[in-house]
């Protein structure tokens, strides 16, 4: 009798302490077809407006507007109002396969996209392209109505992948990847040190290449993040393998993938590089956004324990979240740790300095915790969306999905503290009270949530 009592006691407490909060979901929007859709990457203009980039197969539907792929799968792209309504959608491609990995928009609302494209592919309005190698790097510039008006392409004979973008306002270009040959960025050649190596590059609003660098060793190194403060530095974040040298600073760990994020100057000059991870565990850095202040931050997953700077993460189930602040000298401020018992990642960061918090986004596998706040998903992995302050404190958190594979991939904000994720999902999929259907396979999502109420304690999926 006495246990009875004890489990209804802890029962009751359970539904008390979890705090419900009308839904914060305005729209939810989707692309389907019986083949492989994905939302790469996503950003925000001064109005409101959200733009797109990631790839499509078959002939995929988009709440009524339709593309065809030329081949495998192609390259999307498309601009939705600040309601949820299509402003026009894009694609390109070749009989192979094409992808966008990167989207970004200036003060003139012209749109950049990022990716790689394979054989000869077509963008429409006259423009094409034909890669040197297996897989090469492309730039896309569509104007405001979604017309292509210039078109780039650097590689070299291996394959060569583009994986972010970020566009200032006056439409300079920062990219980052990875090659796995001797790769030119306009003049400019840059070695190869052996498997991957991670590439960073700046592109002038006119098209013009002003810099590029390099960094890796023999194994596998790859770019994955990137962005630039007021002062023009730039930051990459991503992992390297063994050991990894930037403009002679050299990096290392025993034989498994680390994080790394690195800072140039706004002409290209190496300035640091600060590694995380273990010596036996694997820790990738996805994702890196800076705030007003120049604080940068850098967010991804680890196995087992992790250090960055004087602190040590320990996750609690196969891998969990980490999310890292740095200071300009590349001293770490703090670090935290998100997740549960099994595959917690981040994979997009954004900071909404109208409200000074960092957004991020990624997926949880069945529940986590962040902090003190709990969220619960509807299946094995959940789109996540979590707020934090700038002293590293959950503020709130919110999973969306349905009983399949559901994650979130790229995060933005408006000017109003609106977030916007894209991603993918499969079968059917709970945005607030929207439900998309979809396919088994993988469909494309874009959804915008409203602020919400802060502070949280529990939270589960609704």
């Amino acid at each position: 009798m006495y246990n009875f009592q004890k489990n209804i006691l802890i029962f009751a407490l359970a539904i008390i302490s979890t705090t419900v909060y009308s839904q914060t979901v305005q729209w939810a929007k989707r692309g389907v077809s019986q083949g492989y859709e994905y939302g790469n990457a996503i950003a925000v203009d001064d109005v409101g407006d959200a733009y797109i980039s990631g790839q499509i197969e078959y002939t995929t539907n988009f709440d009524g507007v339709s593309l065809t792929a030329y081949g495998i799968h192609d390259i999307f792209v498309g601009k939705y109002g600040a309601d949820g309504s299509i402003k026009w959608l894009r694609h390109a491609g070749s009989p192979a396969g094409d992808v966008a990995y990167g989207v970004g928009v200036d003060a003139a609302h012209n749109c950049y996209v990022s990716g790689e494209v394979e054989q000869t592919s077509n963008f429409g309005s006259g423009f094409t392209v034909t890669s040197s190698g297996s897989n090469d790097v492309f730039l896309a510039k569509y104007d405001v109505n979604g017309v292509v008006t210039r078109l780039q392409r650097w590689g070299s004979p291996g394959n060569d992948k583009s994986r972010a973008l970020k566009v200032s306002p006056s439409g300079e270009c920062y990219l980052t990847g990875y090659y796995s040959d001797g790769m030119s960025f306009g003049s400019v050649s840059l070695s190869h040190a052996g498997g991957n190596d991670v590439y960073v590059t700046k592109v002038s609003a006119s098209g013009t290449v002003l810099w590029a660098k390099r960094g890796g060793g023999s194994n596998d190194d790859r770019g994955y993040g990137i962005a630039y403060d007021n002062s023009g530095n730039v930051f990459v974040s991503g992992y390297f393998n063994s050991s990894a040298s930037f403009s002679g600073t050299t990096i290392s760990n025993n034989g498994v993938y680390g994080a790394f994020l690195a800072k140039y100057d706004s002409n290209g000059n190496f300035q640091w590089i600060k590694k995380g991870g273990s010596n036996s565990e694997d820790a990738e850095a996805n994702c890196v956004a800076v705030d007003e202040n120049g604080y940068i931050y850098s967010a991804g997953y680890y196995r087992g324990t992790a250090t960055f700077g004087s602190t040590t993460l320990t996750s609690v189930g196969s891998t969990d979240i980490f999310i890292v602040k740095y200071d300009q000298s590349g001293n770490v401020v703090w670090a935290k740790s998100a997740g549960g018992a099994y595959e917690d990642i981040a994979y997009g960061l954004t900071i909404d300095t109208n409200s000074h918090q960092i957004c991020v986004t990624g997926q949880i596998d069945n529940n986590a915790y962040f902090g003190s706040i709990y969220v619960g998903g509807a299946g094995n992995r959940d789109v996540m969306i979590a707020t934090y302050d700038m002293n590293g404190n959950p503020v709130w958190v919110k999973a969306y999905g349905g009983n399949q594979r559901d994650i979130g991939y790229a995060i933005a904000h408006d000017n109003n503290g609106n977030i916007f994720t894209t991603g993918i999902y499969n079968d059917n999929a709970t945005f607030g009270s929207t439900v998309l259907d979809g396919y088994l396979l993988s469909d494309f999502y874009i959804e915008k949530t409203s602020p919400a109420p802060a502070p949280q304690t529990n939270n589960s999926i609704i």
